[in-house]
């Protein structure tokens, strides 16, 4: 199963990426390797991420990055990218930061 991605977690990649590929483009495309690897094996076993307090949100760290990985089920299978937030932030994650 394909994963899929939100409009605002495609947005949230593009942004991190820009900012890695300031200092280090092959960082950057690390970066979305990962994401994307990450995505693809959730949406394989999505019971590897834990679960959150909202139903059926769960989240996966996106190590060695410091980035969380939001993601829901899909109606269809597989799983949907919500969001992905920096582990140092602590707002709601569901807020447009």
């Amino acid at each position: 199963m394909k994963p899929s991605f939100s409009r605002r977690a495609l947005a949230q990649i593009a942004e991190i990426e820009a900012t890695i590929a300031a200092e280090n483009p092959s960082a950057a495309a690390s970066f979305v390797r990962r994401i994307d690897r990450l995505a693809a094996l959730l949406a394989r076993r999505p019971e590897l991420g834990r679960a959150t307090n909202l139903d059926g949100v769960r989240v996966m760290p996106a190590r060695p990055y410091p980035y969380l990985l939001f993601y829901a089920l899909a109606s269809a299978g597989g799983i949907t990218v919500l969001r992905v937030r920096h582990m140092a932030r602590r707002e709601d994650w569901r807020s447009g930061r």
